[in-house]
């Protein structure tokens, strides 16, 4: 999010007129992603609604319970496999419940349709990502030896 604010304020320093229209622009954007997550999130209230209408309020807890139970063992025999690390969700649990889900909005929104916040955002994140792997790597090989 930082680095986010940082290139906004470096594009408003390139030159007035084209600055401001690339924030406009960078705005814009900003809100289609969020726009997009507002709709998701609209959208599982209205099938969460329509699920617990059709079911009935005690078996529709029930089942959302057990996809939850399922999700969140997937979630850390995951991260236990394949990443060896604990998820975020033992880091901080904002980043866990509002930052990963909108990250994973993102990325799937740049898979799909090339979609970027920013230009270079994508580049930007999956650089501080591999530095980050790298780090925690060097510390994990430092306690091995």
């Amino acid at each position: 999010m930082l680095d986010y604010v940082k290139a906004r304020a470096v594009v408003v320093t390139t030159d007035a007129p084209s600055g401001l229209a690339k924030i406009e622009s960078n705005k814009a954007r900003s809100a289609d992603a969020g726009s997009l997550a507002a709709l998701l999130c609209l959208a599982c209230w209205v099938g969460a609604s329509f699920l617990a209408a059709k079911l009935g309020y005690s078996l529709a807890w029930k089942v959302v319970l057990a996809a939850q139970l399922f999700c969140w063992t997937g979630q850390f025999l995951g991260h236990g496999v394949f990443e060896k690390r604990a998820p975020a969700l033992l880091d901080n649990l904002v980043q866990a419940f509002l930052m990963a889900p909108f990250f994973v909005l993102l990325e799937v929104l740049q898979s799909l349709f090339r979609y970027e916040p920013y230009p270079g955002f994508h580049g930007r994140v999956k650089a501080k990502i591999e530095a980050e792997i790298k780090e925690w790597q060097d510390k994990k090989q430092k306690k091995v030896s």
